[in-house]
């Protein structure tokens, strides 16, 4: 089926070049559509312990569940948000950042660029807020594995797949520069298949408004990772728009 046949975003089921024939692996549609235990969590939400005591521990709204990961300027978690009872990740602001004005403006900066979108092929913010000193965003939470966890498993895609992956990956970055709004860290990692076979671009944290004040992101650094970086990017963030993202994407 041509990828623009496909329901959107979505991984499907076909003999030829679906991801069930990827390298040759038969169990691979199993395993994509597939939600048991066994089976790895993306990089950025795999979890790594439990809430450290037996008590709730709670941010607000947000139940904390278990700790999903660590990154830069703070940790995830997957929570439950009680008014809803739904099951986010929860992007937290580490306290010591959360008492620094320039890091709290990144992070709401962050957030609000997230939120601006509206793709069923970008990962969603719910919502962005403070609890007892602690800044967090509440970010759609992806049951799957991420293109790279893929590609560490099978060695490759078919043809079919590569193709509709990237295709689904442009069209969610063209929304995202239809709103100025540009990613500035593409790569396998960032694009994830969830458990139903559909593809999301993920981690937009540091995305950057076209006409963004670039003191804002470190001016006169390369931001992102350096082996999916177009050349301008690495050298200054002042030279960083909407092409890099498609030099990241290849």
């Amino acid at each position: 089926m041509p990828p623009q046949k496909r329901e959107v975003g979505r991984v499907e089921n076909k003999k030829s070049d679906s991801v069930e024939s990827c390298a040759g692996k038969r169990d691979t549609c199993d395993s994509l559509k597939s939600s048991g235990t066994n089976r790895k969590t993306t990089l950025a939400q795999q979890p790594e312990k439990k809430a450290s005591s037996s008590r709730v521990q709670q941010l607000g709204d947000f139940e904390l569940k278990k700790k999903l990961g660590k990154g830069g300027m703070g940790e995830v978690f997957l929570a439950r948000q009680v008014s809803l009872d739904r099951m986010v990740a929860l992007k937290t602001l580490s306290r010591d950042l959360s008492k620094r004005d320039d890091f709290v403006k990144r992070f709401l900066r962050e957030a609000r660029s997230m939120a601006k979108l509206d793709h069923p092929n970008v990962v969603k913010v719910y919502a962005v807020d403070s609890f007892k000193g602690i800044h967090f965003a509440a970010i759609e939470y992806i049951d799957g594995k991420s293109v790279q966890a893929w590609l560490d498993k099978l060695g490759s895609f078919s043809i079919g797949d590569s193709v509709h992956i990237a295709l689904v990956c442009a069209e969610a970055l063209r929304n995202a520069h239809d709103l100025t709004l540009v990613h500035r860290d593409v790569k396998p990692d960032n694009i994830l298949i969830t458990s139903k076979g559909v593809v999301k671009v993920a981690d937009f944290g540091l995305a950057k408004a076209m006409d963004e004040d670039v003191s804002m992101t470190q001016s006169g650094t390369g931001l992102g990772t350096p082996l999916y970086m177009a050349p301008e990017q690495a050298r200054s963030a002042k030279h960083v728009d909407q092409r890099c993202d498609i030099y990241a994407l290849g």
